[in-house]
């Protein structure tokens, strides 16, 4: 897991800025793309899925391992389509 420093500035927008403190874990990305949102999930050890109510219903796809795979997630691309990366959660992992 990659780690985030314990304290850090993260900014949603040119005029704000949050500063936060502890260990954070990425635990999802989500995607628009085509007037379409998908997301990828990363589980806590670290294996990444891909769920789509259109595409897969209410099943995930397996895409691997965060650690295996680029870490910068910023597209996704199914079928042709692009999605470019539109929002990121975190979740605390460690004070």
């Amino acid at each position: 897991m990659a780690k985030i420093p314990r304290s850090f500035s993260l900014c949603f927008y040119p005029s704000r800025n949050f500063v936060l403190s502890g260990v954070y874990a990425l635990k999802s990305v989500i995607y628009v793309g085509n007037h379409h949102f998908t997301s990828r999930i990363i589980k806590e050890n670290g294996d990444v899925w891909y769920p789509d109510g259109i595409e897969t219903k209410s099943t995930s796809i397996a895409e691997g391992n965060i650690h295996s795979q680029d870490p910068a997630f910023n597209t996704c691309v199914r079928h042709g389509d692009v999605q470019d990366a539109c929002g990121v959660l975190y979740a605390i992992v460690d004070l």
